[in-house]
């Protein structure tokens, strides 16, 4: 496993600033081979032509319980702005590359839409939306009455992609801002009852400004919102979605044997990411999911990840401390099948677990909040050995 090794070689001065300081994280399978995409993606974002984006897909490690601001719903207040993936976008931008944040997606595994709110304050969820089907993210927003769902980007934005659940006998929803009149309509069963399950992707476009985008159904039966995209669309940058789902093992963001058509691998043909980012495990250990079960989960999404055109990173999850999170020998049995799939699949892996050496060291350095969940600093700390992974 050992010949696919690097510790994170140093970096040209032009590539990465001092923002980002070398740390000794196990890297496997790093190599422009295993990241033609991405590298080709930061090309043409270098040349103003293309935005490239990012998906996320993870439990409450990458949405980031423990990051929040108090203890409440697994220290997941005002936790959104602290995860791994703002980290992420923040260090992207120091190092010249523009990166954007200015996303949600579904529930983040959240129990309600108050703990969503608190998580991330962007929101205003109304009554009447609960949750729907699961998909990237969580479940989805759905409603069958007329309250609006509000998102305020933070900025400046003149664009908002909006993807919603297509099926039959779907009602009708309209994106609007600021209050005002519908700047689009979007029709969740085209074919009314013929309708295929699917998802559905719209642009809505309005002079620049600070906007609060508004969705509403108006008419038909439920509507279902799975996540926006708010931008600038005269500022070139990468797009980071936050893809993380409290509670959740691989089975639920894989399609096997997945009667929900929505989960997270089958919207990645739609939602078209350059590089898509997984970190599971730490629930299927503590569910006592099987080591070929996981690997077989896994697989399924780095497969439709490629096939949707994407290059593929695996993390290895800081599993924390021995109670509840598998045994020692079973959590290397986790870590060895990721490197094993980064090696027959072309993918990088990241192996945060080897930093952080073990729960105890972590601990005293102030990386982890409980037994499993990260704080902000350990957060941080992850983010900063991706953006030294990803940039050559």
């Amino acid at each position: 496993m050992n010949a696919g090794f690097n510790t994170r070689t140093a970096l040209t001065a032009g590539a990465l600033p001092t923002i980002l300081p070398l740390q000794n994280v196990p890297v496997y399978y790093r190599s422009p081979a295993n990241l033609r995409r991405w590298q080709a993606a930061l090309a043409k974002l270098r040349a103003g032509t293309y935005r490239p984006r990012i998906v996320f897909i993870g439990d409450s490690k990458t949405m980031a319980a423990g990051a929040g601001t108090n203890s409440t719903n697994t220290w997941t207040t005002d936790a959104e702005k602290r995860s791994k993936i703002a980290h992420l976008v923040r260090l992207l931008n120091a190092a010249g590359i523009p990166a954007n944040r200015q996303a949600w997606f579904a529930s983040s595994g959240l129990a309600s839409p108050a703990a969503k709110v608190g998580y991330d304050p962007r929101l205003v969820i109304n009554t009447g939306w609960s949750g729907g089907n699961q998909t990237l993210g969580g479940v989805m927003w759905a409603t069958n009455g007329t309250t609006r769902l509000d998102f305020t980007p933070e900025g400046q934005v003149d664009t908002v992609v909006t993807f919603s659940k297509q099926r039959a006998n779907d009602g009708i929803l309209t994106v609007s801002a600021d209050g005002g009149s519908a700047l689009s309509t979007i029709n969740g069963s085209p074919n009314g009852g013929s309708t295929v399950d699917g998802f559905i992707k719209t642009t809505t476009t309005l002079t620049k400004g600070t906007h609060t985008f508004n969705m509403v159904r108006t008419s038909g039966g439920y509507v279902s919102l799975a996540g926006q995209i708010a931008y600038d669309s005269t500022v070139p940058a990468v797009d980071v979605i936050n893809g993380g789902a409290f509670g959740t093992v691989s089975a639920y963001h894989s399609s096997n044997g997945n009667a929900n058509y929505w989960n997270a691998a089958n919207f990645l043909p739609t939602l078209q990411p350059d590089l898509v980012v997984i970190q599971l495990g730490s629930n299927d250990l503590n569910t006592g999911v099987s080591v070929e079960t996981y690997t077989a989960n896994i697989l399924d999404i780095i497969t439709k990840a490629k096939a949707a055109g994407a290059d593929v990173v695996l993390e290895v999850a800081t599993f924390g401390n021995s109670g509840g999170y598998g045994t020692d020998a079973q959590r290397e049995a986790f870590r060895q099948a990721l490197i094993g799939l980064g090696a027959s699949q072309g993918c990088i892996v990241v192996d945060h677990a080897a930093r952080f050496v073990n729960f105890a060291n972590a601990n005293a350095l102030g990386l982890m909040r409980d037994a499993i969940h990260e704080t902000e600093p350990g957060y941080a700390d992850e983010a900063q050995a991706l953006a030294s992974a990803l940039l050559f």
